[in-house]
Formats: structure tokens, sequence, C-alpha cells
């Protein structure tokens, strides 16, 4: 009984790690996609006009782009495959798409690795709890 608790208590623990940075910043992205695409009609727009047409179509498009290179960056520090959330990657990608995504790998590398070294450090706490406990 013990064991599993310690163990909820430390993936409680990783899960509040786990929000970083480059985590947050896609999804404040993700939610701003959302807010602009109301604000990109033209005709039989409702509601209150917080934008001009044109300037949330032409912020829409930058930030899908920043999304995607996000993504791509997210899945390279997993030690992913990029082309799981960008199908064409390294195939369709032009050369300053590739740097977009090397630059934010590059910013937010530091975080992440100290986000690995916690999470093992956890890993290892529990299996010598485990391994105490069954001594």
């Amino acid at each position: 009984m013990q064991d599993k608790q310690l163990k909820t208590q430390l993936f409680k623990q990783i899960k509040i790690i786990n929000m970083n940075s480059l985590k947050e910043q896609i999804k404040s992205l993700s939610q701003e996609q959302g807010d602009l695409k109301l604000q990109r009609k033209t005709v039989n727009f409702e509601g209150d006009r917080k934008l001009d047409p044109s300037v949330a179509a032409s912020r829409h498009a930058q930030n899908r782009n920043v999304l995607r290179w996000s993504h791509a960056a997210y899945d390279i520090l997993r030690g992913k495959d990029p082309k799981q959330s960008w199908p064409g990657y390294g195939d369709l990608t032009a050369g300053w798409e590739s740097n977009n995504v090397a630059v934010i790998v590059s910013k937010h590398q530091p975080e992440w690795d100290a986000y690995k070294a916690k999470r093992e450090a956890q890993q290892a706490a529990w299996e010598a709890s485990k391994v105490e406990a069954t001594a």
C-alpha cells in the first residue's frame, strides 16, 4: 500500500514538472488560433470585432507556422520523430523552417534536460524505496 502511495505521489510531481514553457507556448498559441478564426470572417460575422480581418488572417498564418515548428521541436526534445506531428517534415521543409525548429530546440534544451534529470532522479528514488520495502 505504501508503495502505491509513493508511486502516485511521484507521478503527481512529474505531472507538475511536465508543464514547461514550450508546452505552455503551444497551448496559448492554440487558444489564440481559435479566437483568430472568428475574427478572420468578413461576411456573416456575429460578435465583437477585436481585430481587422486582414490583421487576424496574417496573425493566424504566423501562429500556424510557429505552432508547426513548436510541435516539431517538442517531438525532437522528447526523442520522437517530428514526422508524427508534421508528416512532411524533412521532405517538404525548406532549410529556413528546419533552422527555425533548431532555434526552438536550442532555446528549450536546457529546460528539457533539467526536467529529464529530475524525472530520472525521482524514478531512481522510487526504485530505491521499492527495493527497501521488499527487503
